[in-house]
């Protein structure tokens, strides 16, 4: 029984799919599976997941009809035999000692999740080498509270690892954007002890035609729904971090309004008045809060000066990239 477990969906990306295997097959930590889910692809990602399944037997590789990114992962999670499991997206590829160092990490702290931190990268974009600074075990509200705040860390699946028992009756919504948003407090919820590093071992790839690189669309603005479902269920279970919840609703509201007036100001008009309405009842808390970042104050207080002045305010404050 391996160690570790790595799910990793794989559709249509024959340009990226080798950068990503061969950064896994070269961890220095080698006690680990890899299920490779073909999901469907039409291209030669089809005969690279064989090839891999060929050429290493750590590698299993499973091919399904197309039922997207969050069916994918299920489709792993269902299959794999580790003691911990953690997520990686096709498209990215990890540094040499991700799985060592979050394992490592794990077993220090007696933790059920260990994250890490991520770069976002454009395609031909190197990584950079940064030194580690921060190494913590928190409780699970205060996982929850940085993830919220996005201010150490982001509620991505990738770039965590995860005791396999925490997955137990809960799965990614199937055929739904923002599935990392809709999941990952569930598990964190389950869990006692989680360990934090500032590591930047992940290397997401920024790619056009990626979800979080779209246009905005109907599709997109669904994390509205998201957004309010998560912070439902989350003042349910953590009324001390009201604040931080709060804020998650307002930053996701606040960045989804700069992607509608990108568009136009008549742009999705349905969906502006919903946040407007969002910001206008609840904006008095927000400023309040000394939780809030200082800059979703800052895009709150340009709103309420006018949608243009909002619009230049916010894409100057977001001009520095990060992932969120």
């Amino acid at each position: 029984m391996p160690t570790i477990s790595v799910v990793i969906p794989a559709y249509n990306v024959e340009k990226y799919l080798d950068k990503c295997m061969n950064s896994v097959l070269n961890q220095s930590f080698t006690d680990f599976e890899v299920l490779l889910i073909d999901d469907g692809a039409k291209d030669s990602t089809v005969q690279l997941c064989d090839k891999y399944a060929e050429k290493d037997t750590r590698v299993k590789t499973y091919h399904k009809k197309n039922g997207g990114l969050s069916d994918a992962r299920n489709y792993g999670l269902e299959r794999i035999s580790g003691k911990y499991v953690t997520f990686i997206d096709s498209d990215d590829y990890i540094d040499n000692n991700y799985l060592k160092y979050m394992y490592d990490l794990i077993v220090k702290e007696n933790a059920q999740i260990c994250m890490v931190q991520g770069q976002l990268l454009l395609e031909e974009e190197e990584p950079h080498k940064f030194p580690i600074n921060i190494e913590k075990c928190v409780s699970t509200e205060e996982a929850i509270r940085m993830m919220l705040l996005r201010r150490e860390a982001t509620h991505t699946s990738w770039g965590k690892l995860y005791d396999v028992s925490l997955w137990k009756n809960i799965r990614f919504p199937k055929g739904q954007n923002y599935e990392d948003y809709a999941t990952t407090y569930h598990v964190f919820s389950k869990a006692t002890r989680v360990a934090y590093s500032d590591a930047k071992l992940y290397y997401y790839i920024q790619r056009l035609g990626s979800i979080m690189h779209d246009d905005c669309s109907i599709k997109t603005l669904s994390v509205l729904d998201v957004a309010d479902e998560v912070s439902e269920y989350l003042f349910s279970r953590w009324p001390g971090s009201s604040d931080e919840i709060l804020d998650l609703q307002a930053h996701t509201y606040l960045k989804n309004l700069q992607q509608i007036l990108n568009n136009g100001d008549k742009a999705f008009l349905e969906y502006q008045n919903r946040i407007l309405l969002f910001i206008k009842k609840n904006r008095h808390k927000l400023l309040k809060s000394n939780r809030v970042p200082l800059n979703d104050k800052v895009k709150i207080v340009s709103l309420m000066l006018g949608k243009g002045i909002f619009l230049k305010v916010y894409n100057f404050c977001d001009g520095n990239r990060k992932v969120n």
